[in-house]
């Protein structure tokens, strides 16, 4: 006999079930999906959980077996092979960095593991683009992690490193929920002239350029990026038709070109002056004028303008 009653998937009532939105679901097939092997035992340390996984590798909580100190241990491998030059570039810029307060510290490398990998200090208060998930910070609390990334940059600029690809994954938080500078996988030395493309909305325009000459005024860019966002809660010409529209488009040129079309806050700007070629800016227009103090809004606006030699200026206090 056929069973007339209708089926449906939908809850019935009384059922305590909890339906997942589309973001949820696709957040639980995410992490369905990542690895739960360790990348192999690592002599002196006990593996206990992965922390996050990328294009290049993974990283994993780690308990150092002697002490018992919880370390994070990042694996380089990429599909199955292994980015030599990423490792190599991340590992010499922390140990060249590894006396600075404001970035997360280097404590050990292996090349000859399989994968190679290099431990760095666990910082357990997780990363500022979690924060920003609840929205805005308060003003203080924006100046405060504002400044200690200044301050991260000017240690690194002084030691010849450049950051390259600042952005709230990568601004990590201590036990005592300072902020430190992290993953400087992206990053050149001052000397260098092999371009590194940053993140969309938080990379300068002459950064977008795929023969860019990394340039220190990058990260002052990003810096008044980072704050934007921290004040207003989304970063600067981040807007859901924008993002849309820049999937679509197959190249950086026609990603700037599509950014304009769009009706956004980026927009393609023709040569002026000394400018040689167009260039791409985000955010609203500032006054150009250095930055003598501590002045965090007018500091924002100074990072992000579009001319290079307008960031010159800028610098970097202690109040």
């Amino acid at each position: 006999m056929t069973d007339s009653t209708p089926h449906s998937d939908a809850p019935k009532a009384g059922d305590d079930t909890e339906v997942q939105d589309v973001a949820a679901k696709e957040l639980s097939q995410s992490l369905s999906l990542r690895s739960l092997q360790t990348p192999g035992a690592i002599p002196g340390y006990q593996i206990e959980q992965c922390l996050g996984e990328g294009s290049f590798g993974s990283v994993w909580l780690a308990r150092e077996s002697r002490t018992g100190k919880k370390v994070a241990i990042k694996f380089y491998a990429r599909g199955r092979g292994v980015d030599w030059s990423l490792l190599s570039r991340e590992v010499e810029k922390l140990a060249v960095l590894y006396t600075a307060r404001n970035i997360v510290r280097l404590l050990d490398v292996a090349w000859d593991h399989d994968p190679p990998y290099f431990v760095m200090e666990y910082l357990e208060k997780g990363s500022l683009a979690q924060l920003l998930e609840r929205g805005p910070l308060p003003v203080d609390e924006a100046v405060r992690i504002a400044k200690s990334m200044g301050q991260a940059l000017v240690h690194a600029h002084g030691s010849g490193v450049l950051h390259c690809d600042l952005k709230p994954a990568n601004v990590l938080f201590d036990a005592g929920g300072e902020a430190r500078l992290c993953d400087f996988g992206q990053s050149r030395l001052s000397s260098e002239r092999t371009p590194a493309l940053g993140t969309l909305f938080y990379m300068a325009p002459e950064q977008a350029v795929l023969d860019g000459v990394p340039d220190a005024r990058w990260d002052v860019y990003a810096l008044g990026a980072l704050l934007y966002q921290m004040l207003t809660g989304h970063a600067p010409g981040r807007q859901d038709g924008t993002e849309r529209v820049l999937r679509q488009a197959g190249t950086m040129y026609h990603r700037s070109l599509s950014g304009a079309a769009a009706g956004s806050v980026i927009s393609v700007r023709a040569p002026s002056g000394g400018e040689s070629s167009p260039s791409v800016g985000v955010g609203p227009p500032a006054k150009e004028r250095p930055v003598r103090k501590l002045d965090m809004i007018a500091l924002m606006f100074c990072c992000m303008l579009s001319s290079t030699t307008s960031r010159d200026s800028i610098v970097f206090q202690e109040n």
